[in-house]
């Protein structure tokens, strides 16, 4: 291909004034199709730019289907009087004769303007074109956000074949979601209307699975979960619901897709879903309540789809472990089975102060829990705590300490840490009871340090 002429020409040729427009008809004819592409495209996307329909008549008598379109861009042959203008009304028979689709689908994207303003084009006009046509009115045609479900509902109802309907959300897809949704908004409405019209998509992704399917995933992997100035996810509960097991797959492994309290509701479910979904769910960071997080230890066949989930706190990933291996008798459960103290310090010192405090004492709380009622086969559930038995019993030198261990152990569930540890509830919130904890699990965790000091990566635990 050619490269165009110069710019400077370029600017001249594309400026409005009067001067510039009859060197441009005059040096028509002696411009490359490149060049008139050019042109022609920066002249019709230009709204200062005056009608000139001489000009327009060239570019329509051109070989060049694209030059064409072009053309029929801008709004020139649309009659802005009562009286029709014979010069527009020849043009637009010259228009409406052409054999291309690209140019059929230009004059529709004008035509939807001067009839159904601020509605988009009627769905079923849009179908009954070619389909080059019905993609080059999608490039370009601006509409509500609720327009193009409606369209493709539309297709389906028809049962347009897949492959055109695919090609319909692809186009749509490139053309106008990045806009109409990515783009940060200073106008609340028009972001609550953007929030709505996303959720219609993603109706629409759940509907056209049984009939669509490649069509749906396509929806599914590429459409935005939120937009720009929401904070929240604009995936509707009905339609994550109405989702078979290849869409679920397919939105969960996706890196931008949080629905931690969804993908906590999968792991759980009555039903045991397929491994696929159980490990899509599990790929990011998964929210389970203490009582979720119960059931799912009573699911072993599920326990493993956790392994290296994101995001679990450290309490759960170490009750998990220690479950899987003493109740069902694993050995081994991914690579911190044992939890020994380096790996607990690696993972603590990531976290942020207050953040790391808060872990740490749940930690130790769920530590006791394990003396008082350890796991069937967790015979002795750290060495290190050999002196436990005689701190929860006589308690010397210790009786103070001792004495606000008490009701902990009369809260104990024989073989489940996990209930004991969730029936201490806030006791340990109080100061002199943590202080009793700290002191029963004392030398093991990161904030015995000093106040205001935390615990790197290489840092030592006395």
């Amino acid at each position: 291909m050619k490269k165009p002429e110069d710019n400077t020409f370029l600017d001249e040729l594309c400026d409005s004034r009067p001067s510039s427009r009859i060197m441009l008809r005059e040096a028509w004819p002696a411009l490359s199709p490149e060049t008139q592409m050019t042109v022609l495209y920066r002249i019709t996307s230009d709204p200062n730019y005056p009608e000139d329909l001489e000009l327009m008549e060239r570019a329509l008598s051109s070989s060049n289907p694209y030059i064409r379109y072009l053309a029929v861009r801008c709004p020139w042959v649309e009659s802005r009087s009562i009286e029709e203008d014979a010069e527009k009304s020849t043009l637009r028979d010259q228009v409406n004769n052409d054999p291309s689709p690209l140019v059929q689908g230009g004059l529709v994207h004008r035509d939807a303007y001067s009839q159904l303003v601020g509605l988009g084009p009627d769905p079923a006009r849009v179908l009954a074109m070619a389909p080059d046509a019905r993609i080059t009115l999608l490039r370009r045609v601006k509409h509500p956000v609720d327009w193009f479900p409606k369209l493709i509902r539309k297709a389906a109802s028809q049962s347009l074949p897949e492959h055109e309907l695919h090609t319909l959300i692809e186009e749509y897809l490139a053309s106008h979601v990045q806009k109409k949704f990515a783009n940060a908004s200073l106008d609340t409405w028009a972001d609550r209307d953007a929030q709505r019209g996303l959720g219609e998509l993603w109706r629409l992704s759940a509907q056209l699975m049984p009939q669509y399917p490649h069509s749906a995933l396509l929806l599914i992997t590429r459409l935005p979960t939120r937009t720009r100035g929401s904070a929240t996810q604009c995936i509707p509960e009905d339609a994550l619901a109405a989702l078979d097991d290849a869409a679920l797959v397919a939105l969960l492994h996706r890196r931008d897709v949080d629905l931690a309290e969804f993908r906590g509701q999968i792991l759980v479910q009555a039903e045991r879903p397929g491994d696929d979904v159980l490990e899509a769910a599990a790929s990011r960071r998964v929210a389970l309540s203490p009582a979720q997080f119960a059931t799912l230890l009573t699911l072993p066949e599920r326990i493993p789809a956790l392994e290296y989930c994101e995001g679990l706190p450290l309490v759960m990933a170490q009750a998990m472990k220690e479950c899987f291996r003493y109740k069902y008798g694993h050995a081994r459960f991914g690579e911190l089975t044992d939890y020994p103290n380096d790996a607990i310090r690696s993972q603590l010192s990531r976290l942020p102060p207050l953040e790391q405090r808060q872990t740490v004492k749940e930690l130790r709380a769920y530590q006791l829990a394990t003396v008082l009622a350890p796991w069937p086969g967790q015979t002795a559930p750290y060495d290190e705590f050999a002196r436990s038995s005689e701190l929860i019993g006589r308690g010397k030198p210790w009786s103070n300490h001792v004495a606000r261990l008490q009701r902990p152990k009369a809260l104990a569930v024989a073989g489940d840490p996990w209930a004991t540890y969730c029936n201490f509830g806030r006791y340990f919130d109080i100061r002199e009871n943590y202080e009793a904890l700290r002191q029963f699990s004392s030398g093991y965790y990161p904030d015995d340090v000093p106040d205001g000091e935390t615990v790197g990566l290489g840092a030592s635990i006395p």
